[in-house]
């Protein structure tokens, strides 16, 4: 995959997920109804967070936007209709009236795509979930379409993976780490929890190296009584590797009234642009970047750089700081971190934490890291500071 086409990939996520300074800001107050109720009024374990996690999630069969925006800071942002169908149906749709549509991002059981106007875009990009996660290019674009579902509110804890906490964060809230295994190496999943409503308010994503991949930071949250679930109304997305910042703001929503329809969660065919299939034939490396869906080579395709798994085990940042944006502060020193007991929080973390009743760190299932599983300590928590000013959900007032 030549580097040509990896910016082009880059760019139409990068706007895809984005809503800058040209979104609209809404400020009416939240009616107390829409507050979502305290649900946990002592520590919790870990798995009564993971069960209030999953048990928001599967109240949503389906979710559409009645309006949102999306955009990039610098640039005009443009107005966009959102669907899902957890857990792999995702689509998101962005245009103008000016220029039409302009990005379809979209995923379905079997496969996602990426497709955008301009951008320096090849092309519909296109990969099946399974070829992709076992070939190199998971390494160069690490987070897929149906991964912006569990950015807006709808994430979920897989009781076969690998579950260590909850450890305490700097404001109260409670930290899950999850540790799974993949064609890029270890990755590790850290889910920070409301402290009283249960809703997750952030999620990052390290590579084996402990190096940040993706982060999705929720906020507005807004309870719909009438189905009992908690989703936010806007959602920043950071990939620290672009040094960028992004987010998705949503008008309102509508919950459990989608029909699949025609189409909407189907691979759009697109006469006037090639489809690339970003895993080649069979679901085999690429050695010359991208194919046309005929198996024939992109004309200038060049070897993937570099595009080697990341080695499982590697330390995390011994002082665990990181800017805002997620670089690594100015002139750090990194070492490894001591492996903390199973049962307790990592070195670093208050001494006087309550300790909580849950066997952190036991596996819930049988998908157990292949190496060490080493301490991430909190980046940032910014989430946690909300102002409640999103509009009311559509239909319920």
């Amino acid at each position: 995959m030549t580097q040509f086409k990896l910016q082009g990939i880059v760019a139409i996520l990068l706007v895809g997920f984005a809503c800058g300074a040209g979104c609209p800001q809404f400020t009416q107050p939240v009616d107390p109804m829409y507050q979502a109720p305290v649900v946990f009024n002592a520590p919790p374990t870990m798995e009564q967070l993971m069960a209030q996690v999953n048990m928001n999630t599967q109240r949503v069969q389906s979710l559409e936007s009645t309006g949102a925006s999306v955009g990039m800071k610098g640039f005009p942002s443009i107005r966009a209709q959102i669907y899902m169908m957890p857990p792999m149906k995702f689509r998101l749709i962005g245009e103008t009236a000016l220029t039409g549509q302009l990005l379809d991002l979209g995923s379905n059981e079997e496969e996602f795509w990426v497709w955008g106007r301009g951008f320096n875009s090849p092309g519909m990009m296109y990969a099946r979930h399974d070829e992709f996660n076992r070939s190199m290019a998971k390494t160069m674009l690490p987070v897929e379409p149906s991964w912006v579902a569990q950015a807006m509110g709808l994430a979920r804890f897989d009781p076969n993976n690998f579950h260590q906490g909850p450890f305490p964060t700097a404001s109260g809230n409670y930290e899950i780490r999850t540790t799974l295994n993949s064609s890029a190496g270890q990755i590790t999943k850290v889910t920070v929890i409301d402290k009283q409503y249960g809703y997750v308010l952030e999620q990052h994503m390290y590579d084996g190296a402990g190096q940040p991949i993706a982060s999705a930071l929720a906020s507005n949250f807004r309870f719909d009584p009438s189905y009992g679930v908690s989703l936010p109304y806007k959602v920043d997305i950071r990939l620290p590797k672009s040094g960028m910042d992004f987010s998705i703001s949503v008008i309102g929503y509508r919950i459990n009234q989608l029909t699949e329809g025609t189409g909407t969660f189907t691979r759009p065919r697109r006469p006037d642009v090639p489809e690339i299939n970003l895993v080649g034939n069979a679901g085999q490396p690429m050695p010359g970047g991208p194919v046309y869906s005929s198996g024939q080579p992109l004309p200038s395709g060049q070897p993937v750089p570099g595009g080697q798994p990341m080695p499982t085990g590697q330390p995390y940042p011994n002082n665990g700081q990181m800017l805002p944006s997620g670089q690594p502060l100015p002139g750090s020193q990194y070492a490894p971190v001591q492996q903390a007991p199973i049962q307790q929080a990592p070195t670093g973390y208050p001494q006087s934490s309550p300790q909580y009743p849950t066997g952190g760190g036991y596996p819930l299932g049988s998908n157990t890291p292949s190496g060490p599983v080493n301490a991430v300590r909190p980046v940032y928590e910014t989430a946690t500071q909300q102002d409640y000013q999103s509009p009311p959900i559509r239909g319920l007032h």
